[in-house]
């Protein structure tokens, strides 16, 4: 290419009308670029909000769960309800009650994180909830007034009893976590 033809060429670009598209184009391209630059920040944020709050509620009702499952075992409950059963089995006329006062309260974490059990993994959550469940039940039988406070018969400890020992399972699986 010689100079007056690379000359040629500056003359022709410099007379060309600039395009109408140019400014439209870069603006679209900026929002674009600019939108992507903010949005995998707060995307990426959120996650990580949303990971410690799901972490943060598993934990405090998993601790409240082992506390349970400490207060059971210490208290021999489950043996004293294995010993009814021992006892109606032995003696199918006999009486045997059954009574603790267990306050509402023991449960309190879990009703106060209820509302939010749909952050956790789904398996602990089933867990969590069949634990809760389970003990509830329990709790119910043995309360003051409750299905053991009067002569119950035999397949209601056992029932009570099979509830029982799984809620203490759950809990401890839940315990490894």
């Amino acid at each position: 290419m010689t100079q007056q033809e690379f000359l040629i060429i500056l003359e022709t670009i410099a007379k060309q009308q600039p395009s109408e598209w140019v400014p439209v184009v870069s603006a679209l391209g900026g929002a674009l670029v600019g939108g992507l630059v903010t949005f995998f920040p707060t995307k990426y944020l959120e996650e990580s909000r949303s990971k410690a709050f799901s972490k943060q509620t598993q934990n405090s009702i998993i601790a409240e769960v082992s506390a349970l499952v400490r207060i059971i075992e210490n208290r021999k409950y489950v043996e004293s309800m294995t010993e009814a059963v021992e006892h109606l089995r032995k003696y199918p006329e006999g009486e045997f009650t059954l009574v603790a006062d267990i306050p509402s309260h023991y449960s309190l974490i879990y009703q106060q994180q209820c509302k939010n059990i749909g952050v956790l993994d789904r398996d602990v959550a089933r867990n969590i909830i069949n634990f809760y469940q389970l003990i509830d039940a329990v709790v119910q039988d043995i309360k003051p007034d409750g299905t053991f406070s009067a002569y119950a018969p035999l397949e209601a400890y056992q029932e009570s009893l099979a509830m029982f020992q799984l809620a203490v399972e759950i809990g401890k699986n839940l315990e490894k976590l």
